[in-house]
């Protein structure tokens, strides 16, 4: 019998100016199973056009991540924008 995928929810987190555009620090999002990365910052930039034109750096529970990166059993994605210092 095969394993039956299913949708899950992700808390988003925006940071920063990224909190502005997008109107609040978070929201529970349900993605499917076998999105990547790469899928959800598309349904952002759906969902906020403002945010397709900035840059911006990805964690998933609490780690940096490529847009390759799968997040099957993800709970928290964050969208910080670039920090500068030492």
């Amino acid at each position: 019998m095969s394993e039956r995928r299913v949708d899950h929810e992700v808390v988003l987190r925006y940071w920063g100016m990224l909190e502005d555009i997008a109107g609040k620090d978070a929201e529970t999002v349900t993605i499917p199973t076998h999105w990547r990365v790469r899928d959800l910052l598309d349904w952002v930039g759906n969902r906020y056009p403002s945010l397709s034109d900035t840059l911006y750096r990805v964690a998933i529970d609490g780690d940096f991540a490529s847009e390759d990166d799968a997040l099957d059993g993800v709970r928290e994605v964050a969208l910080m924008p670039p920090f500068s210092g030492g």
